[in-house]
């Protein structure tokens, strides 16, 4: 099963403002954080790479929903998390998405959420999801992951299933 690889894109953490917030700063780039969910503590450090980039306060204050730890960063073209090693246990288990599905030319054509659900415009795939897979009705998620793999496989669909 191959390893998740995050895009950066931030979907995730641009909301997630409310759930993770410093309770006390322990020093230059070391703070006492909250998982509101949960109600976890955890300490973060800030990732030296990245200290000017937190310190730069604009667009977090203009995005108070973000993660206090998001920060968008123009070099990557793309959003950075910049507590990344010491993210908390839930952000360290999120994956924005269970699975990947391509075309017989290899061209990624889908992905699954969590919740079971296909992201796709290819019409050919839709057509598959709604005819074939979603009479999967299986409780156990891996059984039901190896079922959509099996079924999407016959149809010349490559699926890679992340854990």
């Amino acid at each position: 099963m191959p390893e998740f690889q995050c895009t950066r894109c931030g979907k995730c953490c641009v909301n997630f403002g409310r759930y993770v917030t410093i309770e006390r700063n322990l020093g230059p780039g070391d703070f006492f954080c909250r998982f509101q969910i949960t109600g976890e503590l955890f300490r973060a450090h800030l990732d030296p790479a990245f200290r000017a980039l937190f310190e730069e306060k604009g667009a977090a204050a203009a995005h108070p929903e973000w993660c206090t730890f998001l920060r968008k960063d123009p070099e990557a073209h793309g959003f950075v998390c910049t507590i990344h090693a010491t993210r908390p246990p839930f952000c360290r288990s999120f994956r924005c998405y269970a699975m990947k599905i391509f075309s017989r030319d290899g061209t990624e054509i889908g992905t699954v959420g969590g919740n079971r659900a296909l992201l796709s415009k290819d019409a050919d795939l839709a057509r598959c999801w709604q005819e074939r897979v979603t009479l999967l009705t299986d409780r156990d998620e891996g059984r039901w992951r190896e079922r959509v793999l099996d079924t999407l496989s016959k149809e010349g669909y490559r699926v890679e299933i992340y854990s």
